[in-house]
């Protein structure tokens, strides 16, 4: 599908803050190649405990594409439950 080059993130219409963290060609083979792209969606404390309550919906725009995702509300507590 070739590179996305993701540069924002939204979730419930609120633009979040989003870092490129890792953007390499893992591998090409037979014309195409195979594209890592990595980056962090940035919260704060309070953002964070309430998607621990109600789960978290995302959207990553890219260059090329956008995906849309969403982390059920139980990752969000079991992540809080280190850090109290």
């Amino acid at each position: 599908m070739g590179w996305s080059f993701f540069r924002e993130a939204w979730s419930f219409g609120q633009q979040m803050e989003f870092n490129v963290t890792n953007e390499t060609v893992a591998s090409c083979g037979s014309g195409t190649c195979s594209h890592i792209e990595d980056g962090a969606i940035v919260m704060t404390r309070a953002q964070f405990e309430k998607a621990a309550q109600t789960g978290f919906e995302f959207k990553l725009v890219g260059k090329n594409r956008s995906v849309i995702g969403k982390l059920p509300a139980e990752a969000f507590k079991e992540a809080l439950a280190f850090f109290p």
